[in-house]
């Protein structure tokens, strides 16, 4: 039996939502290998009254390689759109940050774009820490 799918890319984003991430989430910043990207991420964090993070794990990959450092900001839960890109605080107090792809009773459904289904939580107003603007990884 043949079925037809949505074109995916990225894992299990389809292309409309990767549409929105690239429209709402920013693009990394690749510096040469000489340069920290934390301390970059950590500069401009300060500069604009934020946080920055060090990523691990492939969730984000290819739009945010292992080992990219991010810069957040507080955001609005109202001002919240698909697309972006938001940190939040798991239930076991890990940090994640994956892109909105909806909304449920709960709060916003969240993905990485390398991951084939959307998170087990959702973001709410409590577990929320901030959305990204800014990142920063390596040339390979």
């Amino acid at each position: 039996m043949f079925v037809m799918l949505p074109a995916l890319c990225f894992g299990g984003l389809t292309d409309k939502q990767m549409n929105r991430v690239k429209q709402y989430t920013p693009a990394p910043v690749y510096v040469a290998d000489n340069q920290s990207i934390t301390k970059m991420a950590e500069v401009e964090g300060e500069k604009i009254g934020g946080d920055w993070f060090y990523g691990r794990g492939n969730s984000m990959y290819p739009y945010y390689p292992a080992n990219t450092a991010i810069v957040t900001k507080p955001i609005k839960y109202d001002d919240i759109k698909k697309g972006m890109t938001l940190v939040y605080r798991k239930r076991n107090g890990n940090l994640v940050a994956h892109v909105v792809i909806g909304e449920d009773g709960r709060g916003y459904i969240v993905q990485g774009v390398n991951n084939n289904e959307p998170d087990v939580e959702s973001v709410n107003e409590k577990n929320l820490v901030g959305v990204v603007v800014k990142a920063y990884t390596k040339m390979s």
